[in-house]
């Protein structure tokens, strides 16, 4: 984490260790992190983009016989508001929920294929998962682990894995490092594993 830190910040990795432990004394002293500037001051936080709240889809079916097929229970798929579409443009699929992990508002449904020829993610036209953490809005302090999509947060939550995420895209990007950075420090959060 200490590594990440130093990398997105463009810090030694002191001044990262500093920065992770919420040492304000380094931030007195000079050493916070630098801008690409070259001055010696904290990033600002970003400003809030104008998030639109969407309603849960009442329809979706937590239950569906397709849904236990691929291992989630209706009590999982209940717990993150997912559940089997029969209709809308989902049909057919597992809709899972985006929520903005700041706010917590809904965004947007993914869906997911539940045959295996089909097994990819879709997302509704002009949306751009990249920076979105699926359950990010939801994981507590202390310590979280990175999964590889949703589908595997929910499995792992299940199985009492409950401080589990996961980008909605196959790649890290260095965009995504630095949403998780941010939320690392926003929900203070300890120490991040990779699933």
């Amino acid at each position: 984490v200490i590594a990440l830190a130093s990398h997105i910040r463009s810090v030694s990795m002191k001044e990262a260790a500093a920065f992770l432990a919420g040492d304000s004394a380094a931030v007195d002293n000079g050493t916070a992190p630098r801008t690409g500037n070259g001055h010696n001051k904290l990033p600002e936080e970003r400003p809030k983009e104008d998030v639109r709240s969407l309603k849960p889809l009442g329809y979706l079916e937590p239950d569906h016989e397709s849904l236990r097929a691929i291992g989630l229970e209706g009590e999982t798929c209940r717990h993150f508001g997912a559940g089997y579409a029969p209709k809308g443009i989902m049909r057919g699929k597992l809709a899972i929920p985006i929520h903005d992990w700041r706010t917590g508002h809904l965004v947007a449904y993914c869906g997911l294929g539940v045959r295996a020829e089909s097994k990819g993610l879709s997302f509704p036209k002009d949306f751009d998962p990249l920076l979105h953490i699926f359950n990010g809005d939801k994981i507590t302090d202390g310590e979280v682990t990175l999964m590889r999509d949703p589908l595997e947060v929910m499995a792992a939550f299940q199985n009492g894995v409950e401080n589990g995420i996961a980008f909605f895209t196959g790649d890290l990007l260095a965009e995504q490092l630095q949403a998780l950075a941010d939320l690392m420090q926003a929900k203070s959060i300890a120490a991040i594993h990779i699933a």
